[in-house]
Order: structure tokens, then sequence, then C-alpha cells
């Protein structure tokens, strides 16, 4: 199982963009988190659920 991964830049004319799937385990998500707190700093998360739940 996995999760899509898009960033979103501050603001209502901010960018999008998706960056990809990440696999959906407790240490690949830290991970990418880890990553993209590095990068973009406070990060604000969104999860939307898929058809199945």
């Amino acid at each position: 199982m996995t999760h899509a991964v898009a960033v979103a830049e501050p603001g209502r004319p901010g960018e999008v963009r998706y960056i990809g799937g990440v696999d959906a385990s407790p240490d690949a998500v830290r991970k990418l988190l880890t990553r993209l707190a590095a990068r973009h700093g406070q990060l604000h998360l969104c999860y939307e659920a898929g058809p199945t739940g």
C-alpha cells in the first residue's frame, strides 16, 4: 500500500506539486516527513481517505 504525496506552497496562489508515492509503512512516512521538513521547515499535513476508507 502507498500514499500519494504532494507539496503546496503557502498562500492562495501557491503552487501544488505532486511528489510521488511513498510506502505506507510508519518508517517510510517518517523518513519522508523528516526530508520534507528539512527542505520546507514547518509542515501542515492533510490526509484524504480513498474510496475504501
